[in-house]
């Protein structure tokens, strides 16, 4: 199933005509932690030095940032990552109730018409 949608469809609605205000949070907040996290293992390695720590500090820090980066990236069909990580769960965790439309029709009564 494909649909089709104008190129200007989501204009005015968000802040830069891009971004949620959710976005801008988890974006702002999430970059802001990575950061924090990188610079002061940097920061903590100096006085130690022993330089793994850094190292591996900082990869978590772009980890944390290049996460958020993701989630608010777009995507085709959806809004962007978030918003489609957010619809699977909600698909496969609502309660699903199937109303009956038709006839129930009771095959035992027809044999025993058919047989008499």
């Amino acid at each position: 199933m494909r649909f089709i949608i104008p190129k200007n469809f989501k204009m005015g609605k968000y802040l830069f005509n891009k971004y949620r205000t959710t976005d801008l949070i988890i974006l702002i907040v999430g970059c802001l932690i990575g950061m924090v996290i990188a610079v002061s293992m940097v920061m903590i390695t100096l006085n130690t030095s022993i330089i793994i720590f850094s190292i591996i500090g900082i990869i978590i820090g772009f980890t944390i940032a290049g996460a958020c980066i993701i989630l608010i990236a777009n995507t085709p069909y959806y809004f962007n990552y978030l918003e489609f990580i957010l619809t699977v769960i909600d698909f496969y965790t609502r309660d699903r109730t199937f109303i009956w439309y038709g006839i129930d029709y009771n095959y035992e009564e027809d044999d025993k018409i058919g047989k008499e």
